[in-house]
């Protein structure tokens, strides 16, 4: 008789706190293929992670924090692991994600302690255990094409014109290489962020970690698809973190207007990516809780192509045959 992943969790824990009988205690899911489950020792709550080795990557998990955390970027600590089959025990940091402690009184001080951490992450380009991948343009194409055939032909059954699309997809993948390319954690939003106890910010499912576009976790910060703030915020929020990069990056020359078009640009990879992953867990994996998260991302995409000549016709495409029959 196979014995169920839950219960080879579960004795394994037993082991690890040794303890003769626990209860886990299972927290909310995320996007990945991960499971969490909260496990309390003597008033000490820890966090279980059931990582499927064949789905996601413990490996990089490890060896990304390590290297966060020699940087003083706040991951949690690693109390045990079976690599093999994908479980950890990790520290817990809690409930307070961003996304519930942000208000309109704090917003702003809390974004720049997450700023200043984005310039910590950005510097992470070479790891001591750990060659990060490269988010080219072979992978920003897969997840722009993953709009394509998940959102567009799979969840809504509009025909689209292919040819607006692709010039699209060009000039994102265009605009993405002309930036300074650092390391970006590549899931950087409210709900992955969390305010611990001493009110410093934790970092969670960094394992993704790349080399990639300067402006990618900042636009998954600021126009994050669960929660919106007003767009003249948002810019101001822009520059400040372009001052911040020109004091504390050393990196090549460019205008303020350059990095807020870059910042627009990569808000539409980035919302596209979301929005395919939204649909593929409905159609995919029966899953239907983000899909109320699809008209945000949908009106970031329709805002920010509205500023700009080039995407008139995609603009188009979106808000009359798409939006309007969600």
């Amino acid at each position: 008789m196979m014995i169920s992943r839950f219960h080879q969790l579960n004795d394994w824990a037993q082991k690890e706190l040794d303890l003769a009988n626990i209860v886990l205690t299972p927290m909310k899911k995320d996007a990945s293929f991960r499971n969490y489950y909260r496990v309390v020792k003597q008033n000490q709550s820890f966090v279980l992670m059931d990582s499927k080795p064949d789905l996601e990557n413990v490996y990089s998990y490890i060896a990304i924090g390590e290297e966060f955390k020699s940087k003083n970027i706040k991951v949690p600590t690693i109390y045990g692991a079976d690599l093999e089959r994908g479980f950890l025990l990790i520290e817990d940091f809690g409930d307070k994600t961003l996304f519930n402690e942000l208000t309109e009184l704090n917003v702003s001080n809390l974004y720049n302690k997450c700023t200043d951490t984005l310039l910590k992450i950005g510097k992470c380009t070479e790891m001591s255990r750990w060659k990060l991948s490269y988010f080219n343009d072979e992978e920003i194409s897969k997840e722009l094409q993953g709009f394509n055939d998940w959102f567009l032909k799979g969840y809504t059954k509009v025909n689209v014109n292919k040819r607006v699309l692709d010039e699209v997809f060009t000039l994102l993948i265009k605009v993405a290489n002309q930036q300074p390319q650092i390391c970006i954690h590549r899931d950087y939003h409210s709900r992955n962020l969390m305010v611990l106890k001493d009110l410093s910010l934790g970092i969670l499912d960094y394992q993704d970690a790349s080399i990639g576009p300067l402006t990618y976790d900042l636009v998954s910060l600021l126009r994050d698809c669960y929660v919106v703030w007003p767009n003249e915020k948002v810019l101001n929020w822009v520059s400040d973190f372009y001052l911040k990069v020109k004091e504390n990056m050393n990196l090549k020359n460019f205008s303020l207007n350059q990095f807020i078009y870059w910042f627009d640009m990569m808000g539409l990879q980035r919302h596209m990516k979301a929005i395919f992953i939204f649909a593929r867990k409905f159609l995919r994996d029966n899953s239907s809780v983000y899909l109320k998260d699809i008209p945000i991302a949908l009106k970031y995409i329709i805002d920010v192509s509205s500023e700009y000549k080039e995407l008139t016709k995609f603009n188009q495409l979106i808000s009359q045959n798409v939006f309007s029959n969600l």
